[in-house]
């Protein structure tokens, strides 16, 4: 925290991601407490952001590979105008869920291409179903 500190005393801009982990794909963890403190204490703006796609590009053998990252971009929140560490931790995640849920779901992207009897070209569904497009 004291880096942080220093930085943002400095006029630095930090990022945080306020899992403390990575997550997999379009799946949001519980945010952790600190750095909504800090926002406050520091009179910090945030500017909530949803990430998609990164467990493609960065898997945790911590080798950055290629991949389409898709970026969602909130309004800036005032955190300095908070008294409580929850309520702002509350009203960011309520924003990053929305913003989350603008992105592509691009999970099963990676998945290998089923072909099915008879010619049709299938790919699995979220749910692990096989959907047909059928040939006219």
């Amino acid at each position: 925290m004291q880096r942080c500190e220093w930085l943002v005393n400095n006029g630095s801009p930090i990022t945080v991601f306020p899992e403390g982990a990575r997550s997999g794909c379009m799946e949001l963890r519980d945010f952790k407490p600190g750095m909504f403190k800090f926002a406050i204490d520091h009179g910090c703006d945030i500017l909530p952001l949803a990430l998609n796609n990164t467990h493609k590009a960065w898997s945790r053998g911590d080798v950055l590979d290629v991949a389409d990252i898709h970026v969602r971009i909130g309004d800036i929140i005032r955190a300095g105008a908070e008294t409580d560490a929850e309520a702002l931790k509350s009203r960011v995640r309520d924003e990053i869920v929305r913003l989350t849920a603008t992105l592509p779901n691009t999970c099963n992207d990676d998945l290998p291409r089923v072909k099915p009897a008879h010619g049709h070209d299938a790919k699995p569904t979220p749910e692990g179903e096989q959907s047909a497009k059928k040939e006219l």
